[in-house]
């Protein structure tokens, strides 16, 4: 099984690589990535992506468009992976013409900051220079040689990342039981 996995997945990348150019292109869009892409690479790694077996809504392990409260707002992933009924990740998908490192209005479907409410501005002035650090913390741990020096990034990266943690948390306004939630499945 591990290893039909694997060689379904090499298949999918090679694909890919092949026509990366075609799928580049802006007419080939988010349902056909996920349908030829994205959907066999979940059922390759043993997901019932399909709901072959048709189980009800409340017993499939991958459900479509799942219907998160988030804070205020309701959002829907594309997909909700669950084990048991307990959502334990989400994957959002974009067609290949997105450049998600350059192109960051994906992110808004998550949450957009409302410049003109002064309480979630501050909270956002907060949040971009604790990223900013993040990002340059990050690049120090990778470019140095020194155990002792790796160890002191990630010790400082942990604590940066909890700040940050915290600081989204409350812009989404989450409850201490989504909270423990969240931070339980991380661990």
């Amino acid at each position: 099984m591990k290893e039909q996995a694997r060689q379904t997945i090499e298949e999918l990348v090679e694909r890919f690589r092949d026509n990366i150019d075609v799928y580049k292109k802006s007419a080939y869009n988010e349902a056909k990535v996920r349908r030829e892409f994205i959907d066999p690479f979940f059922e390759a790694l043993g997901w019932n992506v399909s709901n072959k077996q048709g189980y009800a809504e409340q017993y499939k392990e991958v459900v479509l468009e799942d219907a998160i409260k988030v804070g205020r707002s309701t959002r829907a992933p594309d997909y909700s992976f669950r084990i048991g009924g307990q959502r334990k990740f989400f994957v959002e998908a974009k067609k290949p013409a997105v450049n998600i490192k350059e192109d960051v209005s994906p992110s808004y479907q998550l949450s957009t900051i409302d410049s003109s409410n002064p309480e979630e501005k501050a909270q956002h002035d907060k949040l971009v220079p604790l990223v900013d650090n993040m990002l340059e913390l990050q690049k120090k741990y990778h470019e140095t040689r020194m155990e002792r020096d790796k160890e002191l990034y990630e010790r400082q990266i942990k604590i940066v990342d909890t700040q940050i943690d915290r600081l989204v948390y409350n812009l989404y306004g989450l409850s201490d039981e989504e909270i423990k939630v969240i931070e339980g499945m991380e661990r």
